[in-house]
């Protein structure tokens, strides 16, 4: 989190007035993220939204993300993301590129057989730059935008209906 705070912080300064909402569904950890928010100075500006994840994403237009489970909920919003997977340290990262056997870690990658979804695995600083230009595209590129949304509804489509698991 606190890297992603950090491009947060970088990409309202090039913009702002842009509006940052955090949403996070478990409201036990509530402290511990307002405390993030306090060390990272951002406090003032992100705006945490707690348990009503769906209702912040249907209202976003880009989201920062980790990899998981949440990025089905992007998809279903058709919401265009830049999706990270941050490990500690170099030995990490490469024992990361060595166990993973597919081009993406993403699920809606894996599922689309493409990058839909910019993503990047990484430790320390990582690809500040290409995450901020592909941020800034996601938000204020009408044209990327709408190849975006028509790439998640191909994806959507190839999920198909509710009760995929049961599927």
């Amino acid at each position: 989190l606190p890297w992603m705070l950090a491009r947060a912080a970088e990409l309202r300064a090039r913009h702002p007035g842009l509006e940052v909402v955090l949403p996070h569904a478990r409201a036990e950890r509530r402290a511990e993220i307002e405390e993030l928010l306090r060390a990272a100075g951002v406090e003032e500006w992100v705006r945490l939204s707690v348990g009503e994840l769906h209702a912040e994403l249907g209202r976003a237009r880009a989201a920062l993300s980790v990899s998981g489970t949440v990025l089905i909920d992007l998809l279903h919003h058709r919401l265009p993301a830049a999706v990270i997977y941050r490990v500690d340290g170099a030995f990490g990262a490469r024992i990361a590129s060595q166990i993973l056997t597919v081009p993406w870690f993403a699920s809606v990658n894996l599922v689309a057989r493409r990058a839909v979804y910019w993503e990047a695995c990484f430790h320390g600083e990582g690809p500040r730059a290409e995450c901020l230009a592909h941020l800034e595209q996601a938000l204020f590129d009408e044209a990327f935008r709408a190849r975006n949304h028509a790439e998640l509804e191909a994806v959507a489509a190839r999920l198909g209906p509710s009760g995929a698991v049961a599927r």
